[in-house]
């Protein structure tokens, strides 16, 4: 939808549809009631109409409603936090699920020294790990994902992320720079990424 407006003796949103007179516009815009509007645009603009206005109160609305305001900035804030942090774990453990299942087809298709035991089992494993780092990141509601990556100490025990996707990577590199491949056909090259 694309955001228009016409505001005259009343309001119309061409977006959403909503509209009114000016009182329910300000009490829209303010968080007050009608009458709490009403009271507002006679006192902020000067009209000469008599009305029993409850200052304490009109401000005790304002605060809440500027309080609610700037809880949504941050919320929004944190949300697109939250998405960066998302995005880039998520493309670390899709390169890192990647490497790990070339290595696993490498050793299962060639029967040589290039591989050890223990780096087909770190693999292994720490393809199982990505799979469900990327089941969390990718499936999960917003604030699953939040509390997840909230102790982000669980990650790293997890996975130990900094050290064995760094020797995943090792591994790969080290296969693709010697020329291996899993099907003959330059599979590695475009892993590599």
């Amino acid at each position: 939808k694309h955001p228009s407006m016409k505001v005259d003796k009343g309001y119309k949103c061409f977006a959403c549809g909503e509209g009114g007179d000016a009182i329910s516009l300000a009490a829209k815009l303010t968080g007050l009631s009608q009458y709490d509007a009403a009271v507002l645009i006679v006192k902020d603009f000067g009209l000469p109409i008599e009305t029993e206005v409850n200052k304490d109160r009109i401000q005790a609305v304002r605060k809440e409603y500027k309080k609610k305001l700037e809880e949504k900035a941050l919320r929004k804030e944190k949300e697109k936090l939250l998405q960066k942090i998302v995005n880039h774990n998520v493309d670390v453990v899709r390169t890192t699920k990647k490497h790990c299942d070339f290595i696993i087809e490498y050793a299962f298709l060639h029967d040589d020294d290039t591989l050890s035991d223990a780096e087909c089992k770190l693999a292994g494993m720490v393809g199982s790990s990505c799979e469900e780092w990327l089941d969390i990141l990718c499936l999960l509601g917003e604030d699953e994902k939040e509390k997840r990556l909230k102790d982000r100490n669980e990650l790293l025990k997890d996975i130990n992320v900094a050290k064995k996707c760094e020797k995943i990577k090792q591994i790969f590199e080290r296969l693709t720079a010697a020329g291996k491949e899993v099907d003959g056909h330059g599979e590695a090259a475009h892993l590599a990424g």
